[in-house]
C-alpha cells in the first residue's frame, strides 16, 4: 500500500510505498527518489499532525458556534469571547 501526502495543490507530492521508500512527484510525474531523507520523512508526519489538528479545531469551533447559535453555552460566554474563541 501507498501513503500519499500532497504538499501543494497539484504540485509536489510525497508517496511512500509499502517497503517505507519515499518518492516525490511533481506536477502529477514521479520526479526523485526520497529514500534515506529523514528530514522530508519527518516534515511530512509533521504535516499531517497539523492537517489533523487544523480540522479537529475546525470542527470544535463549529460545535461551539452551533452551541452558540442555539443559546446553550453558559450566559457568562460574551459576545467578544465567542468572537475571539471563533476567530477564522
Amino acid at each position: 500500500m501507498t501513503t500519499v501526502l500532497d504538499v501543494t495543490a497539484n504540485e509536489y507530492r510525497v508517496r511512500q510505498d509499502a517497503d517505507g521508500r519515499l518518492y516525490a512527484d511533481r506536477h502529477g510525474q514521479p520526479w526523485r527518489s526520497l529514500t534515506g531523507d529523514g528530514l522530508v520523512c519527518a516534515l511530512a508526519h509533521e504535516i499531517e499532525r497539523l492537517r489533523d489538528v487544523e480540522q479537529t479545531a475546525n470542527e470544535a469551533t463549529a460545535y461551539i458556534k452551533a452551541l452558540w447559535r442555539n443559546n446553550l453555552l453558559p450566559s457568562p460566554m460574551s459576545e467578544e469571547l465567542f468572537k475571539r474563541l471563533t476567530r477564522t
